[in-house]
This record gives structure tokens, sequence and C-alpha cells, in this order.
């Protein structure tokens, strides 16, 4: 059958992209020249994919033979504080996500099996990284930490490190510095 539907246009947008110059360089990302630019984004690729394939060796080089409860614990409130993250994003609260999401509670949520199983994932590559960490006496002073959190929001798109622990928990950014220190040291021996 022929549907016939009126409809009005109240407005028309055309996204106009600027031309990729050093003044929109300068204006969209904050370096001065898309040289600038395009080396350190190389070098966050880079790190990026360097510090995927430690975390992917040291996976599956890892065993876990008991998980602590109260590592358990933290991957499981760590990744309730990503989906209320994401709830916030969406300019959500936790039970509307949990709705989309088909779960009615957030017990039913960690105990889904895929998330479960990211949950034994995440403890155990964490007591993969700390057993490293711990074995090779890695250290660092509040100022590389600091230096750290500020390269961290920068390439995040975040104004500074306040801005980025207004999303990110403290323990959460030490977790990250420490999985950094870890890969840097592993990529030492490759």
């Amino acid at each position: 059958k022929t549907i016939h539907f009126d409809v009005t246009v109240h407005e028309v947008d055309l996204s106009v992209v600027s031309d990729y110059t050093d003044d929109s360089v300068k204006k969209y990302t904050g370096y001065d020249t898309i040289k600038a630019y395009e080396e350190a984004t190389r070098e966050i690729l880079e790190n990026s994919a360097r510090s995927d394939a430690v975390a992917l060796w040291l996976d599956e080089h890892s065993v876990m033979e008991t998980c602590p409860d109260s590592l358990k614990k933290e991957c499981q409130q760590s990744m309730l504080d990503y989906f209320r993250l994401i709830a916030r994003y969406n300019g959500m609260d936790m039970a509307e996500l949990l709705k989309t999401m088909n779960y009615d509670s957030e017990e039913a949520l960690l105990a889904d099996k895929d998330n479960a199983d990211a949950v034994e994932t995440s403890a155990r590559d964490t007591l993969a990284w700390q057993y490293v960490a711990e074995k090779e006496h890695l250290q660092s002073t509040v100022r590389d930490y600091v230096d750290y959190l500020e390269k961290y929001a920068r390439e995040q798109g975040y104004k500074d490190a306040y801005e980025l622990l207004d999303y990110y928990t403290e323990e959460e950014m030490r977790t990250l510095y420490m999985k950094q220190l870890v890969a840097d040291c592993i990529l030492k021996y490759a």
C-alpha cells in the first residue's frame, strides 16, 4: 500500500568542515601547528598500541588461582562506576541506564555472565600488573604522578587533572598510572 506523510521542514543544518590548517588545528586542538598535532597524535597512538600489546601479553601469560574478595568488589565497583559515567554522559541516572540495558538492578548487571567474566578478567589483570610492579620495585614521585595526570587529561580532552578526576576516581587513575609504569618496564625488555 502507498502511505502518504505530510512533513514540515523547520530547519536545514549543513555542517561545514574547516580546512585543515595550522590555524584550525590551533583553534580546535590546542597545538600550534599541524606537524605538532600529528606528532603528538602519533605518539599517543603508538604508546597506546604498545601498552595494549603489553596488556595482551601479560593477560596471556598470567594465571589467577584465587581472587581476593576485596579485589573482586573493587573490580565490580569499577564496572559500576563505568556504567554510571555512561549514564551521566547520556543524561540519565543509573536506574534509567539499567532499564535500557534490560537489567532490573546493579546486582543483575554484575550477575550477567559476560559482566562477571569481565570482572574476573579485570581482577586477574590487576593482580598481574601489581605483581610485576612489586617484583620490579616500580616507584615514582608525586611529581611524576601529577605530570602523568595532566598529560593523560590533555590527551583525553579534559581541561586539566581536576576535571579528569571529576569523571574518574583517584584509585582508577593510580591503577592506570601503575599499569603505564609496568608497560614501560616490560617494553624495556621487549
